[in-house]
């Protein structure tokens, strides 16, 4: 999906699961208030970036429609670093500081698990554009994504891997590398490896390695 859907799509659903459920955060009359957490410097910049810039976009266009009756959205971006711990501080800034009315991150799964009981706790809805690891849903009612999830991904690639040509593949040995402090990672390598043993594959080597930041 195009770097514009995806935040229209975000901040739709905010505005009907959670726009005018609080008073803090947003009258009837005033700006109706998101946080959006991301990784605007770090490792995974490239990510949180893209997803400021479309939402920024998003902003544009939702609020010169008038849909809300006057009323505008507002979104106030923290930058996680591409750290967890960081992800959790800039969910609970927002949700204390700024009285926001839902939360849009984090793309990385390991920040959204940090961000996520937060957000439930606060009973403040968040949704994550990018957040595969089933996890980041598990912690309660008021987490959502909008993407599919690791057993559905690790499950394709092993499947297009080991079919036969020209469907596929034909592959039937395989390595991993995965990064071992990642909960995407480490998702993914859990579900691929299950789908290649169940499928007559073999798994020949599995290694880890940890993630650095550049923070």
């Amino acid at each position: 999906m195009s770097k514009r859907v995806i935040p229209l799509l975000l901040l739709a659903l905010f505005v009907l699961v959670g726009g005018c459920k609080k008073e803090s955060g947003s009258s009837s009359t005033g700006d109706v208030v998101i946080g959006h957490v991301a990784s605007l410097t770090g490792d995974t910049a490239t990510f949180g970036v893209s997803a400021q810039e479309g939402i920024e976009l998003a902003l544009d266009e939702v609020n010169k429609t008038g849909v809300l009756g006057g009323r505008k959205i507002k979104v106030l971006k923290e930058d996680d670093r591409s750290l967890p711990d960081e992800a959790k501080t800039a969910a609970e800034k927002l949700i204390t500081r700024d009285k926001v009315v839902a939360l849009v991150g984090e793309i990385a799964s390991s920040r959204s698990i940090a961000m996520a009981p937060v957000a439930q706790d606060n009973k403040i809805p968040m949704l994550s554009p990018g957040s595969t690891n089933p996890k980041v849903t598990q912690t309660g009612d008021y987490i959502f994504r909008a993407c599919f999830i690791d057993p559905f991904q690790g499950t394709a690639v092993a499947t297009f891997a080991m079919s036969p040509k020209p469907e596929g593949l034909g592959l039937k040995k395989f390595a991993i590398l995965y990064p071992v402090n990642s909960d995407y990672g480490m998702g993914l390598r859990e579900f691929f490896s299950d789908a290649v043993k169940n499928g007559g594959g073999q798994i020949v080597a599995d290694e880890a390695y940890t993630e650095k930041s550049e923070v």
